[in-house]
């Protein structure tokens, strides 16, 4: 199952494909939270690399939604991805884990890697 990155800024979007290729993920990315819930609704993904500051829909909106969504025994893992990372901004993202902008490819493997395997 692919990792689904949710990322508006194309220059992020190359650096998580490359950084994600180079640790043998599988991605789909999507731009906004809106399409966030499509795919989610559409696809089984391994877990969701959210942006939270993204257009039409952000981050914690999506996540929230997803959240909702969601039944207690199955819950994809949600990393947010964020240039504020500041104490208590995992709690506010209703996420799993979180990383900073900007990160470093061995940041992004350790995170992943407490939540699933390439």
């Amino acid at each position: 199952m692919p990792v689904l990155v949710a990322e508006d800024n194309p220059d992020n979007t190359e650096l998580l494909q490359v950084a994600l290729d180079e640790l043998g993920y599988r991605a789909e990315f999507v731009e906004d939270g809106e399409q966030v819930l499509q795919a989610t609704g559409q696809d089984e993904c391994s877990a969701i690399v959210m942006d939270m500051q993204m257009p039409v829909m952000d981050g914690l909106a999506a996540s929230r939604a997803i959240r909702e969504s969601e039944s207690t025994s199955h819950r994809i893992p949600i990393i947010a991805l964020t240039a504020n990372a500041m104490d208590g901004d995992r709690e506010k993202c209703l996420t799993g884990d979180y990383t900073s902008k900007p990160f470093t490819v061995e940041q992004l493997s350790a995170v992943l890697g407490r939540w699933i395997r390439p």
